[in-house]
């Protein structure tokens, strides 16, 4: 069994009622709360999230927020008013599979030089999804996000980046895992500060991986400790281009912090309009595709129409944002 108190799980919420429910359950289902402490953050939700917390769950940690302060910043409150030697991040939209937290635990208490430690990540029908990466680059950022796409070019760093080829049934020392589900200490929380605050949603899981390493520990995958991530729920609710603003706003901040101003000024002299391009590109030929298949196949012409209006909402409503973030 688990130390009494020994891991408080927080749980960051924004307008994921239902999903959230779910992961309680699957929480109270195989821990009491005298064991295990669980504290949930709700970023202002409209849907009742923290109105069912209150009624269902009267042992779970509330904390209400008037307004939605980002991911990083709710998950430091919830540090903040924890008691557990380590501390579990996790998304509303996961489920613990049966040893979890106990898996992650038993890497701490093997590898003293741990510093954060991450589950092996399902996907709803079982599959493994992945969730182990190496850092950022601007190569991998430049492949994924601007014109270069369609060339192939720095295909190869895109690649490495994503860590195609891991064996996700072994454990292993890696630069970073995703935050949907990442266990760390109190201690090495204190170390590094947190959260950095300035990433209000995106790159904050990225940046913390990325300190404790440059503190000195490591940081680790386990496939001991499984927890099923449905993934994309908090982002979805907020519209696709404005997560896409977010994401770029945060890749700026976390490449200026670990990378250095006057390189990412740099890169971002070239990135900026080649993002733009490849998103009017987007728009365009989602359009041109979305009227072509609406003839031939409605479900896909609607898939291809919601691209080209998301590429056209953020060209008309985050373009001069996006230039001088």
């Amino acid at each position: 069994m688990v130390m009494k108190q020994r891991v408080s799980i927080i749980i960051v919420s924004y307008n994921t009622k239902d999903l959230l429910a779910d992961c309680l359950e699957s929480i109270k289902s195989q821990y009491d709360a005298a064991e295990i402490e669980t504290i949930v953050v709700d970023n202002a939700s409209s849907d009742g999230s923290a109105d069912h917390v209150s009624r269902a769950y009267p042992d779970v940690k509330l904390i209400r927020n008037s307004e939605n302060k980002g991911f990083a910043a709710a998950n430091n409150q919830g540090v903040e008013v924890s008691g557990g030697e380590y501390v579990l991040f996790l998304n509303s939209d996961t489920l613990l599979k049966d040893g979890a937290i106990e898996g992650m635990l038993d890497v701490f208490d093997k590898h003293p030089e741990t510093g954060l430690c991450g589950p092996k990540l399902l996907n709803a029908d079982g599959s493994v999804q992945r969730n182990v990466y190496h850092f950022t680059t601007f190569r991998a950022i430049l492949a994924r996000y601007t014109v270069l796409k369609y060339f192939g070019l720095f295909k190869k760093a895109r690649d490495y980046y994503r860590m195609r080829n891991f064996d996700y049934g072994k454990f292993a020392k890696v630069d970073r895992v995703m935050g949907a589900a990442m266990m760390t200490t109190r201690k090495i929380l204190d170390e590094v500060g947190g959260m950095d605050e300035g990433m209000f949603f995106y790159f904050e899981d990225v940046d913390l991986c990325k300190q404790i390493n440059m503190a000195g520990y490591e940081i680790c995958f386990t496939p001991e400790s499984q927890i099923v991530h449905l993934g994309g729920a908090s982002s979805a609710s907020l519209g696709n281009s404005k997560t896409l603003m977010m994401f770029f706003e945060s890749m700026f901040y976390y490449f200026r912090k670990n990378r250095g101003k006057a390189e990412t000024f740099c890169f971002g002299a070239f990135f900026k309009p080649a993002a733009l391009l490849y998103i009017l590109l987007e728009f365009v030929a989602g359009l041109f595709k979305a009227v072509f298949l609406f003839f031939v196949d409605r479900k896909k012409a609607k898939v291809k129409f919601k691209t080209s209006r998301q590429a056209g909402l953020f060209l008309a409503k985050h373009t001069l944002k996006f230039i001088v973030c």
